[in-house]
């Protein structure tokens, strides 16, 4: 009889160890899983930027702008407008919004107007349909026309 209990003690011992791994590998599991989603999130909260310039000639202005969704360059140049305490005057047309003037320079003086490059190039879209995306560079400069 000693020995059928020995029997059964060392079986219920072994089942209970089984059972306690398999519940620790779990937990593991959950843990991986939990930090792995922790991990992602960390990288999609990371700040998205582009660079915006604002140059008029004889002052350049740059600032730092989190894009978010498909935003324009007219959203950059006043979500960063307003970063840098600089006001903007821009008007509707039929065919879209135009910059009229950035801070005391408004287009149309001494034949400059304010035009617009996304990583260096000029858009064939006007400034509210031109989408910027992370680690772009827009930049305004109030330079004579070319047309």
């Amino acid at each position: 009889m000693n020995y059928k209990n020995l029997i059964v003690a060392v079986l219920l011992v072994a089942a209970c160890a089984f059972t306690a791994g398999c519940t620790n590998q779990d937990q593991n599991t959950n843990t991986e899983a939990t930090n792995s989603t922790t991990e992602e999130k960390t990288v999609e909260e990371k700040a998205v930027t582009a660079e915006l310039v604002i140059n008029n000639g004889s002052e350049e202005k740059t600032t730092k702008v989190e894009v978010s969704g498909e935003m324009t360059a007219l959203e950059v140049l006043q979500k960063g407008a307003e970063e840098l305490g600089v006001e903007l005057q821009t008007k509707e047309y039929d065919y879209g919004t135009m910059v009229e003037g950035i801070g005391s320079d408004i287009g149309g003086t001494d034949g400059k107007y304010w035009m617009f490059y996304v990583n260096g190039e000029m858009p064939v879209v006007g400034v509210d349909a031109q989408k910027v995306v992370a680690d772009d560079k827009v930049e305004f400069k109030y330079e004579a026309s070319t047309f």
